[in-house]
């Protein structure tokens, strides 16, 4: 992380995706919480709360944007949390597994009669058309540590250990 003219900014290279994430171990868990920014990370556990789709979520989150953006440059919570999700859903495989993992309820954004895949797909094309950015600029001092700790765990030698291991362990008990 960088800063940018010494203005408190700071260029932030995003995170791996939620399906990269989960292959290293790292687990997912829906919390309750009424504020969306209440996303954490903590021995091997990110935690977020669950966002519920709506018909009109894609207009609220560009019209939420466009507003921080204009208006609010210097407190772009909302704009971080997009960038973060942006970042953590890039493919169906990703968009499944927050939905499987109630992270993401879907329940009342498009019709019933969606196969999964297309909910999967739709999800991913959504987040995908915020832009996927390898890097984002924030002021927000606790979300940048946030996300050097989870890149951090991502990058641990340890961890790619521990999942190799496993793989091995599971192939010879099939054996």
């Amino acid at each position: 992380m960088q800063d940018a003219q010494g203005e408190g900014w700071k260029n932030v290279k995003a995170i791996p995706r939620a399906s990269h994430l989960r292959a290293v171990g790292v687990k997912f868990r829906m919390i309750e919480s009424i504020c969306l920014f209440d996303i954490k990370f903590s021995e091997g556990v990110l935690y977020i709360p669950c966002l519920k789709l709506f018909p009109a979520t894609e207009s609220f989150l560009r019209n939420i944007t466009a507003l921080q953006h204009s208006y609010y440059k210097h407190d772009c919570y909302f704009i971080d949390y997009v960038a973060f999700l942006g970042s953590l859903i890039n493919t169906r495989a990703d968009a499944k597994l927050l939905i499987k993992k109630r992270i993401i309820n879907i329940d009342k954004w498009l019709g019933h009669d969606e196969t999964s895949a297309k909910v999967d797909e739709a999800l991913a094309n959504l987040f995908n058309s915020f832009g996927k950015e390898s890097q984002f600029w924030t002021r927000n001092v606790s979300f940048c540590s946030f996300l050097q700790k989870l890149k951090a765990y991502y990058r641990s030698h340890w961890h790619w250990l521990k999942v190799r291991m496993k793989r091995i362990s599971v192939s010879k008990r099939k054996l």
